[in-house]
């Protein structure tokens, strides 16, 4: 009886330690993930069954979905929130003035970590999130393997000029038509990197051999590490970056086509100066968008936003597909300007696409329960 009384606790035991190391093995799983050390990265599946008996036809050669003929992308590295819209002193008077008058849509962006600029960029191209095995990657990238806007660009025929930030480069190897690369790593230059990336600028703006036009600036970001985001520097690098947006601005009203601006940061600035931690100040940064389609004055000048909305909005306003993987909403702000039909259908397609994300993770979509609440939505969001 005693040995039998034995071998059931050592069983008992055995059993509670297996169920122990089960329940650390989860737990740390989730930390991981949350904390953003491990990112589940889904493959989506093909949505043919998802919200429409018809198969998803591509929008890329559809001129009548296409918004803007010219889509220029600002990023300013490490620019804080209360650089340009949480502020009310006017450090970059063009750009505040447009938000003043209500003719741009400014937003706080929230990012997340690590605060650097490889998964930053990411993000804003993918509209996913990638986790701290970036940090490493941040060093020696290499080619994107995740579906993005610029192949989504490129497959639509679009040409694009890139200057700035060698990442880029290393991202995309062969998608730019015509671009020059500047180094982040000789931090003590802030007034040479940038003016690498002026100096292309007159004569992209006088041509008509592009569609899309991205900037990536870093003197802001090496002002940040060298002095911190008090530095007497900083003013006037802000008045540096708002006087290039006024003359692009400037150039693209002349030519009398209709164009789409974005400006935003890649991360914020630490109070230190620094980035990639999770502070207030690092997670959070700016951005504001502009366009002459943009039909109406805006009232709601200063919103939130996630950085992953960027992606789709973009393809949106420049007629291509939302790339696979994109986790973010469209800005409803931006689509406020566009009639019901052309909201409508980009609420369909985001909604089918998060449905094939969450399928393709292993989530069972129900038709009943989960695709009726979805279009609800849609409705009350148009």
């Amino acid at each position: 009886m005693l040995i039998s009384k034995c071998i059931f606790m050592m069983m008992r035991l055995s059993g509670l330690s297996h169920l122990l190391i089960e329940q650390v093995a989860v737990i740390a799983a989730l930390v991981a993930y949350l904390t953003g050390i491990v990112t589940v990265r889904p493959q989506p599946l093909p949505p043919e069954d998802l919200l429409s008996t018809d198969p998803p036809t591509s929008r890329d050669q559809d001129a009548s979905t296409v918004l803007v003929s010219k889509t220029v992308i600002v990023v300013i590295d490490a620019l804080r929130s209360d650089h340009l819209v949480s502020t009310p002193q006017p450090l970059m008077p063009h750009l505040h003035g447009l938000l003043s008058q209500g003719d741009a849509h400014g937003y706080v962006l929230h990012t997340a970590s690590p605060t650097v600029t490889l998964p930053r960029i990411k993000s804003l191209v993918t509209g996913s999130i990638p986790g701290f095995m970036d940090i490493i990657e941040n060093f020696g990238a290499s080619e994107l393997s995740e579906d993005n806007l610029i192949r989504r660009w490129v497959d639509a025929g679009k040409r694009i000029h890139f200057y700035g930030d060698d990442t880029w480069i290393k991202l995309f190897p062969s998608h730019f038509t015509k671009y020059d690369a500047v180094t982040s790593f000789f931090v003590a230059d802030y007034t040479e990197v940038d003016r690498n990336v002026t100096r292309h600028i007159s004569k992209t703006m006088a041509s008509d051999d592009w569609e899309v036009l991205i900037l990536h600036y870093l003197g802001l970001d090496h002002i940040g590490h060298l002095e911190g985001p008090m530095s007497p520097l900083i003013g006037p690098k802000l008045l540096e970056m708002d006087s290039v947006i006024k003359n692009i601005h400037l150039e693209l009203e002349k030519k009398g086509q209709r164009y789409l601006v974005v400006v935003c940061g890649d991360h914020g600035m630490s109070d230190a100066g620094g980035h990639g931690g999770s502070s207030h100040s690092e997670v959070t940064t700016s951005s504001l968008l502009f366009s002459n389609t943009f039909g109406k004055k805006i009232t709601n000048k200063v919103g939130e936003a996630q950085q992953v909305d960027l992606a789709s909005t973009l393809a949106f306003m420049t007629g291509v597909d939302i790339p696979e993987g994109n986790i973010g909403r469209p800005l409803t702000e931006v689509l406020s300007h566009f009639g019901v039909k052309k909201k409508m259908s980009l609420h369909h397609t985001s909604a089918r696409q998060l449905l094939a994300v969450a399928r393709g993770a292993g989530l069972h979509a129900d038709h009943g329960k989960t695709v009726l609440p979805l279009i609800l939505i849609m409705v009350r969001l148009c």
